[in-house]
C-alpha cells in the first residue's frame, strides 16, 4: 500500500512580506495622527480622536445657533476646515464661503453675526469684502467683521470698517477668543441701543432721531462704537460738562461711521482734539440724527474707531 504524500513545506518569505500560506488580512482604518496642523493655524481640538476637521455636524445646529452664526471667508482649504473645526468645537454654527462675491450674497441673505474674513481671496480681497459690506443699506452692514492678514497694513483694514485684525500665522483659540468677545460686544451695545430708544425717544421723533439718551447711563465712547459699527451717517450733538464745570455744546458729523467734521461751541477744531474732550464728559445729554451735514459732501473722513483708540493712549501717557 503506498504512503501517503508527504506535504510541501511553506515557501519561505521574503523579508518584508507575508507568508505565502497566510492569507492576507483586509486593511483595517488608518489610526489619526494626534495633531494636525496647517500654515501656521494649530492644532484641531478632537483630531486625535479621529474627528473630522470640518466638526461634528450631528450636533443640533439649533443649539449652535444660540451661541452665534459666524461666516468665515477663507479659499484655503484647510485653513477653512480648521477654523470650522474650532468655532463649531467651540458651539458656533459656522457657514463657509471661499471666494469675496460668493461671500458678499452668502452674508446679505443668511446674516450672520460675524464674519471671519482672510484678505488673500481669488477673486477679490478681502478688504473689498469688508468696504462692500460696511456699505450695504440693509442690516449686514452691522455686522462685526474679524479680519485675518499675513500683512502689515492694518491702517488699511481700518479703514474699510474692520472691527478686528488679527495677524498670520494663527492662534485658534485666539481666533474663538475675540470671535465671541465681538459678538458680545455687538449683542451689548444692540441691547443698550434698543434700550435707550424705548425708553428715552419722544414718540413723536419716530426714526428721525436714531438715538439720544443720558450720558450719566450711557457713556460717549459707548455711543460713539455704536455710530462707528453701523456705519451711521448723520450728526451726532452732545451736551454735557464735567463734574463741576459748566455744560458745552460738541458737535461731530459722521458720515459712514467716518468723521466728517468736529465742533466744540460752533467753532471747527481737530476731531482728535474734540474726541479727547467728549470721551471725558460725565453728565449731560446726547442726540444723534441722520442728515444735518453742513460741510461739503466730497469732504475726506477720519476713521473714528482709530481717532478714539488714539485719543484713549494719549490720555493714558498723561496727555502728552
Amino acid at each position: 500500500m503506498p504512503s501517503p504524500p508527504v506535504p510541501k513545506p511553506p515557501r519561505a518569505s521574503r523579508p518584508g512580506h507575508p507568508p505565502a500560506s497566510k492569507p492576507r488580512a483586509a486593511p483595517g482604518p488608518v489610526a489619526a495622527p494626534t495633531d494636525v496642523t496647517v500654515r501656521g493655524v494649530g492644532s484641531l481640538p478632537g483630531a486625535a480622536h479621529g474627528a473630522s476637521p470640518l466638526g461634528d455636524r450631528a450636533e443640533d445646529g439649533a443649539a449652535r445657533k444660540e451661541r452665534g452664526e459666524v461666516l468665515i471667508v477663507v479659499a484655503d482649504d484647510w485653513m477653512a476646515a480648521l477654523l470650522r473645526g474650532h468655532l463649531s468645537h467651540a458651539g458656533f454654527h459656522v457657514q463657509v464661503a471661499g471666494e469675496a462675491r460668493e461671500a458678499y450674497r452668502l452674508a446679505r441673505t443668511a446674516l450672520p453675526e460675524c464674519i471671519v474674513c482672510d484678505d488673500e481671496l481669488p477673486d477679490i480681497d478681502g478688504f473689498w469684502l469688508i468696504d462692500r459690506v460696511r456699505r450695504d443699506p440693509g442690516p449686514v452692514s452691522a455686522v462685526p467683521i474679524l479680519l485675518l492678514t499675513a500683512n502689515v497694513d492694518e491702517v488699511r483694514g481700518a479703514d474699510v470698517g474692520a472691527d478686528l485684525l488679527l495677524r498670520k500665522p494663527l492662534d485658534n483659540e485666539e481666533v474663538v477668543a475675540q470671535v465671541a468677545a465681538l459678538l458680545e460686544l455687538a449683542r451689548r451695545l444692540k441691547g443698550r441701543r434698543q434700550e435707550y430708544r424705548r425708553d428715552s425717544m419722544p414718540p413723536s421723533l419716530g426714526d428721525k432721531a436714531a438715538l439720544r439718551g443720558d450720558i450719566s447711563q450711557m457713556s460717549v465712547a459707548t455711543v460713539l462704537t455704536v455710530l462707528e459699527m453701523e456705519r451711521r451717517t448723520g450728526v451726532l450733538q452732545v451736551e454735557g460738562a464735567r463734574t463741576g464745570e459748566t455744560a458745552q455744546s460738541y458737535r461731530l458729523e459722521l458720515r459712514d461711521g467716518g468723521v466728517v467734521a468736529a465742533k466744540l461751541g460752533g467753532k471747527e477744531l481737530p476731531a482728535l482734539d474734540l474726541l479727547r474732550k467728549l470721551l471725558h464728559l460725565e453728565r449731560g445729554k446726547f442726540w444723534f440724527a441722520t442728515g444735518g451735514q453742513e460741510g461739503p459732501s466730497d469732504r475726506p473722513t477720519e476713521n473714528l474707531g482709530m481717532l478714539m483708540l488714539e485719543a484713549a493712549r494719549l490720555e493714558d501717557e498723561g496727555g502728552k
